[in-house]
């Protein structure tokens, strides 16, 4: 059985092996981190729309995804490198 997880780590291997430098390169954009930012702040005072924790909870979800994407980007290049 595939769990979200195992989804999410597929993905995410497949992100990192894309270009690994690149992976690690990756940034959320000032106005993104910004919206993302104000989204928490609502969230913790629960002055949150419905809309809004869902476009919080997607944010979250593809943070975790980039995570896990640079973690295998780092774990390559180690690799490649002969570091492990």
């Amino acid at each position: 059985m595939t769990t979200i997880y195992s989804i999410y780590d597929q993905i995410a291997e497949i992100i990192a092996r894309a270009e690994p430098e690149k992976v690690l390169e990756m940034r959320a954009s000032e106005g993104m981190q910004q919206r993302f930012n104000a989204l928490v702040e609502k969230s913790k005072s629960e002055d949150i729309s419905s809309q809004e924790r869902d476009e919080l909870n997607h944010f979250v979800m593809i943070e975790r995804l980039l995570r896990l994407a640079k973690i295998r980007a780092e774990q390559d290049i180690k690799f490649i490198s002969g570091q492990l």
